[in-house]
Formats: structure tokens, C-alpha cells, sequence
């Protein structure tokens, strides 16, 4: 889980496509969203393959209405629509809550 406005900043500084970047950044999202990433062994931890996008503040059973968006390999997905992307290759996002001050201290950290 993480703020929305961080994974943000991570689409500002690392993606490349156009079209997938416009609209991440353009894109309303909730306070926090849930990021899950598929990476093949072959690429870890340089390149990811696939990365979902859910809703974190959404109801416990919003089904498939949790999704904000989906990337698998060079197809993008969101609000029923898709597109080809071109430049498809990102890195790992590695970021959590705790650059928004909400994750643990530094003292607990272990």
C-alpha cells in the first residue's frame, strides 16, 4: 500500500510512455492504493511485467470495482478501455507509507 501521490511522483521520474504516463498523473485516484507488480525471475528486480492498480479505501467487497488500472506486458487497461503502449519497460516501484509519514519510525524499524 501506498499514497497515491508518491506512486505519482514514481510514474513522473520513471515512465516513459506518453499515453500511460498522462494518464497515471491525470488520473483521480484515492488517498491510497494497493500496487501489485508481477516481475519474471529472468527480470528482478529491474523490469516489471505486469502492475495492478486497486482502490485501498474501497468498500471489503467492491469486486472488480477496486481496479483503477492494469498494465500486462505492453496492454493497459482502465475504465474499459485499453491501449498498446509503446515503451512498456519500468522499474519496480519500491515505496511504501513510510515517506508519507505513515509507516513505522525509524526506531522501530528493525
Amino acid at each position: 500500500m501506498t499514497s497515491s501521490t508518491s506512486f505519482k511522483r514514481f510514474i513522473f521520474e520513471n515512465i516513459s510512455d506518453e499515453y500511460y504516463r498522462s494518464y497515471l498523473l491525470l488520473e483521480q485516484m484515492p488517498k491510497f492504493i494497493w500496487i501489485v507488480e508481477y516481475i519474471a525471475k529472468d527480470d528482478y528486480p529491474n523490469q516489471v511485467h505486469s502492475r495492478f492498480l486497486f482502490d485501498a479505501t474501497a468498500l471489503k467487497y467492491a469486486g472488480i470495482g477496486m481496479m483503477i488500472s492494469a498494465r500486462v506486458g505492453d496492454l493497459f487497461i482502465h475504465n474499459g478501455k485499453s491501449a498498446t503502449l509503446t515503451n512498456f519497460q519500468e522499474p519496480m516501484y519500491k515505496n511504501n507509507l513510510r515517506e508519507a509519514g505513515y509507516g513505522m519510525d525509524e526506531a522501530s524499524s528493525g
